[in-house]
């Protein structure tokens, strides 16, 4: 259903495509370029500075579909190196995470039926080369490719 428009006056939606319609043109979603210092706080999701910048990494936020299947996966090993999903809703409050041992190579996930949005945190986050991805296979690493934006293209037309 198409919203309506009045002219002149600013709005603002939030389009979430269905699955079958999300285009990607990574199948990595984590951007390691773009991680912020810090580690995610466990009991709120909040990014926290970190008494170790050095190797404390947290993704910026990564677009999700409800109950779509997720595979997180590394690259290499490491006996301290602790990672972390987090999920939020629409607004961006935190739900809940799961973590991974240090010595799990990859793992499946259910994304919550009510989360838009999640977070990865690794510790020594840009040594092991982390990668998630859609479905329920991990494939090799490779670093992510910046995804397709949604534009909404608007043209009013006359009787």
């Amino acid at each position: 259903r198409f919203p309506k428009f009045t002219g002149g006056v600013p709005i603002e939606y939030n389009l979430f495509p269905k699955p079958s319609n999300l285009r990607i043109d990574s199948d990595n979603l984590v951007n390691e370029s773009t991680f912020d210092v810090g580690y995610l706080q466990a009991a709120s999701g909040k990014l926290m500075s970190s008494s170790n910048d050095t190797i404390d990494r947290a993704s910026t936020w990564i677009t999700c579909v409800p109950a779509q299947n997720l595979t997180f996966s590394i690259l290499n090993t490491d006996s301290d190196s602790a990672r972390r999903i987090f999920f939020y809703t629409k607004s961006k409050t935190f739900i809940s995470y799961t973590e991974y041992a240090n010595t799990i190579k990859s793992a499946t996930i259910v994304v919550p039926a009510n989360a838009y949005y999640c977070k990865v945190y690794a510790k020594k986050a840009l040594t092991i080369r982390m990668k998630l991805e859609i479905g329920t296979v991990a494939t090799a690493y490779n670093e992510h490719v910046p995804t397709a934006t949604w534009a909404l293209d608007y043209r009013p037309t006359r009787d």
